[in-house]
């Protein structure tokens, strides 16, 4: 049985945020047929891409234009249950944008709080995580919690 850590928790949510953007956009419906919008839109895009050629493209841009596999879109669901562990919808909210990569800061000023306060619950809530994954007792203070990481 695999043992999470924070860190561990951390990247599969940076992970699940990155094929969530490679998802294929579904295009808002329009008056008539939006099915077959959608996939003009898609032979378009790779119209585009054969045209220029593949290897004329960034790797990792060409990694993020391709949708994601069975097995991505799988951890995806699994670590988004993952949130499903904490309490309340601000933490998960906090969680879900700083895996998307907004600095703490801006996420502070959206929330209201400051940047050492919202590090102090991402890192609290990380470890909650872990530890209900493991299937041990979370630990009531954050003190407590904090403790834990460093071990």
């Amino acid at each position: 049985m695999t043992r999470y850590t924070p860190d561990m928790i951390a990247e599969r949510l940076t992970k699940a945020v990155d094929v969530y953007r490679r998802l294929p956009r579904v295009p808002k419906p329009v008056m008539a047929r939006p099915a077959l919008r959608f996939l003009r839109t898609f032979k378009e895009r790779w119209a585009a891409a054969v045209e220029h050629g593949y290897d004329k493209l960034d790797p990792d841009e060409l990694w993020r234009r391709l949708p994601p596999t069975e097995n991505e879109l799988a951890d995806t669901t699994e670590a988004l249950r993952w949130l499903e562990h904490l309490d309340d919808t601000a933490t998960r909210k906090l969680m879900w944008l700083k895996a998307s990569g907004k600095p703490l800061a801006a996420i502070g000023r959206d929330i209201g709080l400051s940047r050492s306060e919202l590090s102090r619950r991402w890192r609290a809530a990380l470890i909650t995580i872990a530890t209900k994954l493991n299937g041990e007792r979370v630990p009531t203070t954050t003190a407590a919690r904090l403790r834990l990481s460093v071990h």
